[in-house]
């Protein structure tokens, strides 16, 4: 597309766009990037691949002040901005190599023997096994232009030293030997951010050509192409939650509500109003491991007062509906700011990333002003004696904070605004 037509031709396509696209516009690098950002990307929200232009066009795009526009990326960290994000392990099929389904799609591809075999064969599992091959590749190539698919012994999938010393010396040997000895006390994760993903996906089909683990032939030759779609079909969404460019994108659709971008696969809780409980212990782990940046959060626990009395007069239906209503208030008010939980019961969380100090205290009061007003209609309309208010504790945690902490401060804080007589927030420092 960016031969044939160039970047200012797409930019103005991309302008014209933006009245008929509800949703979001993400600009990706290619179409292998665009085929799995599809299955994560709101039903609204309209993808165009670029041919490695989405970093030019994107800033065109802000210069002509085109909102709603992101721009995926398989670059340097370097080239992040408001609106341009990376994976933290590199491109979209890193992504997939590291997802929780990767073995079905070996299993599937090699079979149950081939692969036991495989592992039994290299004492280390196969993400761990390929993705260590692949950044020796690519280390040999970067530094010294060599093929290192040649030099592999498909027999034993081990590098032929023997045949590398010949064709370039002792030199390159011991390079090798000293890259092997680096594998050793690095973590596979933390290679895979050093090379394209696409090299790990050519090395899965080599293998599954070539090597024969106990002389068992995996039952499956494939193409590229046919590893990343099957990749691409049984991806776990979830998944993707444990990399930083998840936490990004939320980030920037809190900050563009206008503009949907994700697709919605979390559960809700049982009333459908908040995020289920299931979530917000993990994710308050990763939005403080994920703040690359250092902002730090608020943390906002709300429980309902006088809540006992709602359901003797109401039952449990009425009482279902107060939590309805103080679910819709946090919604409102936090939608720009936070991730919000249904803790259980009555109580409900909120993470919102960047907020720090007054600012924090300001939405705390906001909340327990706004529930105030909305449970005095409330108790009016279902002729209530006492009406629930909402006690709040809000805690300001620094960057690099323990999440276990924050949880048994968050729910100090929101129990001292108890013991104060309720329908109070109590603001405090981490």
């Amino acid at each position: 597309m960016r031969d044939s037509i160039g970047v200012p031709a797409i930019t103005n396509w991309v302008s014209m766009m933006r009245a008929g696209v509800k949703g979001a516009i993400v600009l990706v690098d290619d179409d292998n990037e665009g085929r799995f950002y599809e299955n994560c990307c709101h039903e609204s929200a309209y993808l165009v691949p670029t041919q490695q232009a989405a970093r030019e066009i994107i800033a065109i795009s802000h210069q002509r002040g085109t909102q709603g526009v992101v721009a995926l990326v398989r670059d340097t960290p370097e080239v992040e901005g408001d609106a341009v994000f990376r994976p933290a392990v590199g491109d979209a099929i890193s992504l997939l190599l590291v997802s929780s389904n990767l073995n079905k799609v070996l299993l599937q591809l090699g079979g149950s023997d081939w692969l036991n075999s495989y592992e039994s064969t290299c004492k280390s599992t196969f993400f761990e096994n390929i993705i260590s091959i692949s950044w020796l590749l690519n280390r040999l190539n970067m530094a010294y232009k060599i093929d290192g698919l040649n030099y592999i012994n498909w027999t034993t999938l081990q590098f032929s030293m023997s045949q590398l010393e010949n064709d370039y010396g002792a030199v390159i040997s011991d390079e090798v030997k000293t890259l092997l000895a680096e594998i050793n006390v690095r973590e596979a994760r933390s290679l895979l951010t050093e090379f394209d993903g696409r090299l790990g996906l050519d090395l899965i089909k080599s293998v599954l050509f070539f090597y024969k683990p106990n002389g068992i032939l995996a039952r499956r030759k494939a193409t590229i192409e046919y590893i990343l779609d099957m990749l691409i079909v049984s991806f776990n969404l979830v998944d993707i939650e444990t990399d930083d460019i998840f936490w990004k994108l939320r980030d920037w659709e809190r900050k563009n509500i206008s503009f949907p971008l994700l697709r919605q696969w979390r559960q809700l809780d049982s009333l459908g109003m908040l995020l289920d409980q299931r979530y917000w212990q993990e994710d308050l782990r990763n939005l403080i491991q994920f703040d690359s940046k250092k902002n730090g959060l608020a943390v906002f626990k709300l429980d309902l007062d006088n809540f006992k009395s709602v359901n003797e007069k109401l039952g449990h239906g009425g009482g279902d509906d107060a939590i309805k209503l103080a679910c819709c208030v946090l919604r409102r008010c936090l939608a720009e700011y936070a991730e919000v939980y249904r803790r259980g019961g009555d109580e409900l969380v909120a993470f919102a990333p960047g907020v720090r100090g007054e600012a924090a205290a300001i939405l705390g009061e906001k909340i327990r002003k706004e529930i105030e007003v909305e449970m005095q209609s409330f108790g009016h309309e279902k002729g209530l004696d006492i009406f629930p208010t909402a006690s709040i504790g809000i805690v300001d945690v620094p960057a690099g904070s323990d999440f276990r902490n924050v949880i048994a401060k968050m729910d100090a804080a929101q129990q001292r605004a108890k013991d104060q007589g309720k329908n109070c927030v109590v603001f405090e420092e981490y």
